[in-house]
Order: structure tokens, then sequence, then C-alpha cells
């Protein structure tokens, strides 16, 4: 879920309208949690991003939200066989959050 919805969730305990942009955000975390948690080649070292999955808000956003604010932790992250797509996760985090 995108961090401004789970904000929302979390301390306005509030929806608010999902746009394209919430879509493309969820993306992201997809790509994210493919290139960290899997390996197509031998033993994967798994990150644990199952924090992520849960329907906790106030665990969610948090964890979220560190870890994407910490870019190249991120990117060191990707385990072997999804190192060609540090790019696009750069790219598509810079369109996302451009502040950082």
């Amino acid at each position: 879920m995108a961090l401004e919805r789970l904000e929302n969730a979390n301390f306005l305990k509030s929806t608010i309208r999902r746009t394209y942009r919430h879509d493309l955000e969820s993306f992201f975390y997809v790509l994210v949690v493919g290139s960290v948690e899997y390996e197509s080649v031998g033993e994967g070292k798994s990150q644990n991003l199952d924090v992520w999955c849960v329907n906790e808000t106030s665990s969610c956003y948090p964890h979220k939200l560190a870890l994407i604010t910490q870019l190249e932790k991120l990117l060191d992250m990707f385990t072997a066989s999804f190192k060609g797509l540090k790019e696009l996760a750069k790219n598509l985090r810079t369109i996302l959050f451009k502040d950082g």
C-alpha cells in the first residue's frame, strides 16, 4: 500500500481515494520485495520484508518509510539475480519520492 494511504489510515484513521500514483507506488514495492526476497540461482538470503505485508498500519508505515528513505541500503539488499533492476528501482523511487 502507498505510504500516503498508510499514513492516513494510521494517523488520521481515514482513507483517501486511490490514484494511479498509488498504484505505481504499489508496483514499486512489488519490484522491491521480489528483488530482495527471491534468488533464481542458489540460496537467497531473506531480508524479511514480511512487516510490509501485514494489515497493521502502525508497524507497516514506519518500516516502509525507513527503508524507502535509505535508498542505498535498499539497493544493497537486492539479490544477485535482480541486480540489473537496481537502476529501474532507483528511477521509480526518484519519480515517486522526489524529496527523498
